[in-house]
């Protein structure tokens, strides 16, 4: 905004008083920088409802030294608007499930109710993205929601975890602000399949494989990959999820021989626990996958091709949630048909394949240290979540096995 007849303001930065070129007003206004950051033109300007150029040299020293101060409250403009980034969201995903790389159209609407419904509701539309701090997101996430499911909370922070990411690529924030930890509520228990179940799910696959028509590549190349993939989440010390989705060929190498073990040492690209990168030996049946299927399936090159689903056959145009949902829907189907999904204890999801390789180890009684070690996790999340499907004495025995007796309350012992 142009101003008339301008006084410099001396030893307060480029602050200046002045009237409206335009003449809208008759009152002395204020005007000085303050960065494009903050006001779309970097200029803050204000009316200071004054005839008097001596009063107005005074309020207008006044606004500056509150806006130092933090006082101010400046006006937000369009692009550091929460609304401005939710949008983008919206937009992103709307693109996302026209081209087809994802495929839940349900989604979106959930996104837009939960969006409009209580994310506005608590943070406000015309919330400025940098001044959302920890304590908003944590009285939002365990005030606000707290009639919700610690599950269905997660959604929450994950949603608007992306939607401040879109403020980040924007540079409107220079990082994520920090999100408070959220936990699902009662500890889910992954039952493990046993090996003739296992056989079981894999006989079926290979059945589906050859009653699968070729020209439908998609589901036959599904079925194909999911042998080994079955194999790779019950054997590596992976997550069946993203997690081994992001697997490459240079995350896993040969090993011929270290403490008399032969297999495969998988560096996995992200570590939940240690963040030096520990090398975990696979088993034989790995480097049977790895080496006589896969490498000769899809010679390597460069080494930057993905393990499973590479990108020359199903990964072009598809999104990680989207093929990991395919996967999911895939291996569901089959259990299911097998009726192996249920049991007493609860469902069996595609992620109980870990806690079979990790029952295995425990069977065969390999050091609680190095099974939590190499699977990335801890000890007392596998007690928590791997451990509580056997019955009371079935357990003290397995525990005693693992740790020796009394091993992890040294108090107890005689």
């Amino acid at each position: 905004m142009k101003l008339k007849n301008i006084t410099i303001i001396k030893n307060y930065g480029d602050l200046v008083v002045g009237k409206r070129a335009d003449k809208r007003s008759p009152y002395y206004h204020c005007k000085f920088y303050v960065s494009k950051k903050i006001i779309s033109n970097g200029y803050y300007f204000k009316s200071l409802r004054t005839t008097s150029l001596y009063d107005a040299k005074r309020l207008a020293t006044d606004e500056y030294k509150k806006y130092l101060s933090g006082v101010v409250q400046m006006v937000t403009p369009k692009e550091k608007k929460l609304y401005y980034f939710a949008e983008q969201y919206l937009l992103n995903k709307k693109r996302r499930l026209d081209s087809n790389e994802i495929s839940d159209k349900k989604s979106l609407v959930t996104d837009r109710n939960r969006i409009t419904n209580s994310i506005y509701e608590f943070f406000g539309k015309d919330k400025d993205v940098s001044t959302i701090t920890y304590h908003d997101i944590n009285t939002y996430l365990l005030t606000h929601l707290k009639d919700l499911t610690g599950k269905t909370r997660i959604t929450y922070k994950v949603l608007l975890q992306a939607i401040l990411k879109f403020a980040v690529m924007d540079k409107s924030l220079d990082s994520l602000p920090i999100f408070p930890k959220l936990s699902k509520g009662q500890p889910e228990s992954y039952i493990p399949y046993n090996d003739k179940e296992i056989q079981l799910i894999k006989v079926e696959i290979r059945r589906r494989i050859k009653s699968t028509d070729k020209v439908d590549k998609t589901n036959h190349l599904l079925y194909r990959e999911l042998n080994d993939y079955i194999d790779f989440c019950r054997f590596a010390p992976l997550r069946p999820g993203k997690e081994i989705l992001f697997l490459q060929h240079k995350h896993v190498e040969e090993i011929h021989g270290i403490n008399d073990l032969k297999g495969l040492a998988i560096r996995p690209p992200t570590r939940k626990v240690k963040k030096n990168m520990q090398v975990a030996i696979g088993r034989p049946l790995l480097r049977e996958i790895y080496v006589n299927r896969i490498v000769k399936r899809y010679p390597i090159d460069t080494g930057d091709e993905f393990l499973f689903y590479n990108y020359s056959e199903m990964r072009k145009d598809i999104d990680m949630d989207s093929m990991m949902k395919k996967i999911t829907i895939a291996f569901t189907r089959i259990v299911k048909f097998l009726d192996l999904y249920k049991t007493v204890n609860g469902t069996r999801p595609i992620y109980s394949l870990r806690s079979t390789g990790f029952m295995d180890d425990m069977n065969q009684g390999l050091p609680i240290e190095d099974i939590a070690k190499n699977s990335n996790t801890s000890k007392e999340m596998l007690d928590s979540h791997y451990l509580i499907t056997y019955s009371n004495s079935e357990q003290e025995k397995l525990l005693q096995k693992l740790y020796g007796k009394d091993k992890r309350n040294p108090k107890k012992q005689k």
